[in-house]
């Protein structure tokens, strides 16, 4: 769904990006897809010098909604497992933080009248990803609860959401626990609601470009 702005984003950028096509559920449920991006993960950094030509000396994961979930999942899972090259910042769009329905705030009564995310497709969401699974508060698949010490490992995050997202409200409050937890925040911009073609957002990703492209240019 999102390979025209990849390939957008690549092309404008000079700078290579991997997009992983992980299975879904419910087919597929826990752990599948955070498996498939593990693989990725490491085919890429094992690989890419090989295949294309290039050294990944530092890496940006990037996800939207469930992708953002895996994202962090896969983060947890290099720190757990002393992978050497961890990603060296963290890209999310209106992500989903938490597989569970027990405690909702404010935001999640925009699924009341939400045409697309409405309260039953959240419910059924969950239930097709995590099937049997009745830990919710597992980091693994529910990053709002991450341990302290985990926050304090993630590389840097820029949090990007929508203002009618049934979901917003729990990027607040990570946002609220990075801050917190992290002394290198030095300042806390309010949550955004992002428009991919907007000239804010490409003067973002060619700063970004610049900070981070040379290190992917052939040697």
């Amino acid at each position: 769904a999102n390979e025209y702005h990849l390939r957008k984003w690549a092309n404008d950028l000079k700078i290579p990006i991997l997009g992983i096509d992980y299975c879904l559920s419910p087919e597929n449920r826990y752990p599948a897809a955070l498996n498939d991006i593990w693989q990725g993960y490491h085919w890429l950094i094992n690989n890419a010098e090989t295949e294309f030509g290039i050294k990944p000396r530092r890496i940006i994961l990037a996800g939207d909604s469930a992708g953002w979930n895996l994202v962090v999942a896969l983060t947890y899972l290099l720190v757990l497992r002393n992978v050497q090259l961890l990603p060296k910042a963290i890209f999310i769009f209106y992500p989903a933080l938490k597989m569970s329905l027990e405690v909702l705030s404010l935001s999640y009564f925009n699924a009341v009248t939400d045409t697309i995310l409405d309260y039953g497709l959240l419910k059924y969401c969950i239930q097709s990803y995590l099937g049997t699974f009745n830990d919710t508060k597992n980091m693994f698949f529910s990053p709002l609860f991450m341990a302290d010490w985990v926050i304090k490992k993630l590389p840097p995050v820029r949090i990007f959401g929508g203002s009618s997202d049934p979901l917003r409200d729990d990027s607040i409050y990570l946002l609220e626990k990075l801050v917190k937890m992290r002394e290198t925040f030095s300042q806390c911009e309010d949550l955004e609601e992002v428009d991919l073609e907007s000239e804010k957002f490409k003067k973002e990703m060619s700063e970004l470009s610049e900070n981070f492209g040379s290190s992917f240019k052939k040697e």
